[in-house]
């Protein structure tokens, strides 16, 4: 796949998420939540860095599709930091004060749900 005029291999990017070196043999039931990237806000005004991300974008999503089948305690959480109208950042890349809560709120349901799974309630993590 061709990203910013690099050739990215897929088969690199897979290694990228092999749990085995982060859990070790002392923790072989723990989650790895990966969380997507957030749309960046310049995107709507340059359509050469619009074309960039959605490639990024899309070899993310289907890395960490074949990620998740591969490994059981891989997770892939969608998150979100604006509204339609994409106007919650301040630099066109990061989040305001808003747009950092929209994205808590688009990722807290989720990250709790596979806590859970793994015996770990919301409380034990502050929510």
């Amino acid at each position: 796949m061709d990203v910013d005029g690099k050739n990215i291999s897929w088969r690199y990017h897979l290694q990228l998420v092999d749990t085995a070196p982060f859990r070790g043999k002392k923790k072989p039931n723990t989650p790895i939540i990966f969380i997507s990237s957030i749309w960046r806000e310049r995107n709507n005004f340059n359509t050469e860095s619009y074309k960039g991300e959605m490639a990024k974008m899309h070899m993310a999503d289907s890395l960490m599709k074949i990620a998740c089948k591969k490994y059981n305690d891989v997770y892939f959480v969608k998150s979100d930091a604006s509204t339609p109208g994409h106007n919650h950042q301040v630099d066109g890349v990061h989040p305001d004060d808003y747009g950092y809560e929209l994205w808590a709120k688009s990722i807290c349901n989720e990250i709790v749900t596979i806590l859970c799974k793994y015996g770990i309630s919301g409380s034990q993590i502050g929510f």
